[in-house]
């Protein structure tokens, strides 16, 4: 009432300045008038705005049809919405009773404060799942699908500590995830580090660095897809190698660690053997013979031998930029030219004597093929990351 009365004791000037109004601008007035009266009046309104041009209208058998507005931006620019092949080219025509309750159906997206609806099946139905933004104050459905019913995993997910990481001095036990929306939450902390959940849809927060922003753009959908009821881990398991590299880039390598070990839980989920063990101790005794390396020894070893001549670097705080020039090296005989640099470099700090080291230098530099890292970079990470066998006591 006090805004009504202020609004018409300068309502004459309003109008003495109306020439200050944009083209495309315009003032709303709200009068006192009984509410059918504005009921009325919307269903004028609405009557000629609710299907996406007045001229798509069709009358077919006595009633009348459109094209519905909603999530619809059927023009002239959007050519490529049409139905081409057929005379008539709209993509749907929907009756105008149908057509008000898909307006009844949008407002009520618009007053929903989650991006998210989800409708849980139940035994006897469906659900369905949908994620909806706002555009010029209307709602837009931008995902849906149907949720298949139960939200447990086909066979639980068994995540293992492959390579001994510990959390304040203890060594961190296995996890068995049986349901969907906990290994959401499980995959949200281990690869993205709690970032995924708040940047599932729209633009990912521009803060985080580059890197970490394309992956999650990557690989969102297919996590979002775990929500649904579709597991693909082995979609997902591609980019574990990226989430591993980039944590080590930047630093973080009880990160890479734990994303190494989902790598490898999921290779074992799908049915591959993993005895991470027994891989170093069969290495460790083709060093001590000195017996030719696999491709995938070479690999392991280099990253052995790498992560061993690190620490002997002095520096109280090692950055990441140290593990950089192997990472990139693009071929095995690149990586054997960093090795040979990296030993030089420390050379003063290894025993003479140190026969495993010496042995193991010596297989690395008689590897003979120059095949490409990125095929083998799993294999280079594991040797960086897992127990180092030049630390381990030689009792053989």
């Amino acid at each position: 009432e006090k805004k009504k009365k202020r609004f018409l004791e300068i309502f004459d000037d309003v109008l003495d300045k109306k020439a200050l109004i944009k083209d495309n601008e315009y003032i709303r007035i709200f009068f006192d008038e009984d509410l059918n009266r504005y009921e009325k009046e919307s269903e004028i309104y609405f009557a000629l705005k609710i299907y996406n041009k007045i001229e798509t209208v069709r009358i077919i058998d006595e009633e009348i049809y459109g094209l519905s507005d909603f999530n619809m931006g059927l023009n002239s620019k959007k050519p490529y919405l049409e139905h081409k092949t057929r005379g008539f080219s709209l993509p749907f025509l929907v009756k105008k009773d149908e057509v008000f309750e898909i307006k009844e159906f949008f407002d009520f997206l618009k007053q929903y404060k989650s991006y998210e609806i989800i409708n849980e099946p139940r035994k006897d139905k469906s659900g369905v799942y949908v994620v909806k933004h706002s555009n010029n104050d209307q709602a837009e459905i931008i995902n849906f699908d149907i949720l298949v019913l139960g939200n447990e995993l086909k066979k639980p997910f068994v995540y293992k500590n492959y390579l001994g990481i510990k959390k304040d001095g203890q060594i961190i036990k296995d996890r068995k995830i049986f349901k969907k929306d906990e290994f959401f939450m499980f995959l949200d902390e281990v690869l993205y580090n709690g970032q995924l959940k708040n940047n599932q849809y729209g633009d990912v927060y521009s803060k985080l660095p580059n890197r970490f922003q394309q992956l999650i753009y990557i690989t969102r959908d297919i996590v979002k897809n775990i929500q649904k009821g579709y597991v693909d881990l082995q979609a997902l398991n591609k980019f574990s190698i990226d989430f591993v590299d980039f944590y080590l880039r930047t630093g973080n390598v009880y990160k890479a660690m734990e994303v190494m070990n989902f790598y490898f839980s999921v290779k074992e989920y799908e049915g591959e053997s993993m005895n991470i063990l027994q891989t170093l101790d069969e290495i460790e005794d083709k060093v001590l013979s000195l017996k030719e390396l696999s491709e995938d020894e070479f690999f392991i070893l280099a990253g052995q031998v790498i992560m061993y001549l690190l620490q002997k670097s002095e520096k109280k705080d090692k950055k990441a930029d140290m593990i950089e020039p192997f990472l990139r090296a693009g071929k095995s005989k690149k990586l054997k030219q960093e090795i040979e640099a990296l030993y030089f470099k420390y050379k003063h700090a290894i025993p003479l004597n140190f026969q495993k080291l010496n042995n193991a230098i010596s297989l690395l530099m008689a590897f003979d093929k120059d095949v490409k890292l990125k095929d083998y970079k799993d294999k280079l990470l594991l040797g960086l990351l897992s127990e180092n066998i030049f630390y381990r006591k030689d009792e053989k």
